[in-house]
């Protein structure tokens, strides 16, 4: 039997790369983004930043004519830079174009020279979440039908049902893909933290009792929470998404029973 514990730890970056192949260029990009600063200097990086790596060339934005001439000449320069650091063949060829610059990330000082502090993500999320609701003071009640309280929670259940896929290991990779594709975690629009954002509104919570994919016990869970009027209708027989197909005339008395007595 082999010894336990011996290897290095591994960087999860190189984890998520190995499992998941399409993920590997975009995770490079990310780094190549975060470390121009420290490679390039605090004079180019203003100027001049990385955008997307494509077969081996890196796109890079300049904000002025003068500076993209004075770095098209540099390119071997920046080519030796990048070389050294990630390998020869990682980044074969740079290709400069005019254009306004992308912010820089989190924890690099600004142009300003200060600290560019910035909202994680789902923070800024949340907080366009509660202006949203701000000015429409017409927002009265609402009907919510189907519903789940959690993101990932849908993922491991489609994956088991569909699939028999268990939750680890593969599906922490493919949320962690999701997250990089869309650049935020869509976990934090999840009904569940969203809900207070409606403030005491009325609220319908309608599910299919043979709704798979959100289950009743998930409309049950959005129903406790809903501080203010509340119903839950579990409608008989109805699958995901079929409430109204299932009972037409009870689901139209229903709703528009409810936005009579509210609104």
């Amino acid at each position: 039997m082999g010894e336990i514990g011996t290897r290095e730890p591994t960087p999860v970056g190189n984890l998520l790369g190995a499992a998941v192949p399409t993920l590997r260029g975009r995770l490079f990009e990310v780094r190549i983004r975060r470390e121009w600063r420290e490679l390039v200097g605090a004079e180019i990086a203003r100027r001049c930043q990385p955008v997307e790596l494509r077969n081996g060339t890196l796109e890079l934005i300049v904000d002025n004519s003068p500076w993209l001439h004075e770095l098209s000449l540099r390119e071997a320069e920046l080519l030796s830079r990048l070389g050294e650091r990630y390998g020869r063949e990682a980044v074969r060829a740079l290709r400069f174009s005019l254009g306004t610059l992308p912010p820089e990330p989190a924890g690099h000082p600004g142009r300003s020279g200060r600290s560019d502090a910035r909202l994680a993500p789902e923070d800024a999320q949340m907080i366009e979440a509660a202006v949203a609701l701000i000015p429409h003071p017409e927002l009265r009640a609402a009907v919510v039908e189907s519903a789940f309280t959690s993101f990932n929670r849908v993922i491991t259940r489609w994956a088991w049902e569909k699939t028999r896929v268990p939750d680890f290991p593969l599906l922490p990779l493919v949320r962690a893909w999701i997250r990089l594709r869309l650049g935020s975690d869509p976990e934090t629009l999840s009904p569940i933290r969203q809900l207070p954002l409606l403030n005491g509104r009325p609220i319908l919570h309608i599910a299919g009792d043979r709704d798979w994919l959100m289950p009743v016990s998930e409309a049950r869970t959005l129903f406790e929470l809903t501080r203010g009027p509340r119903e839950l209708w579990i409608v008989p027989g109805a699958d995901h998404g079929h409430c109204w197909r299932t009972a037409p005339e009870e689901y139209e008395g229903r709703v528009v029973g409810f936005f009579d007595r509210n609104v």
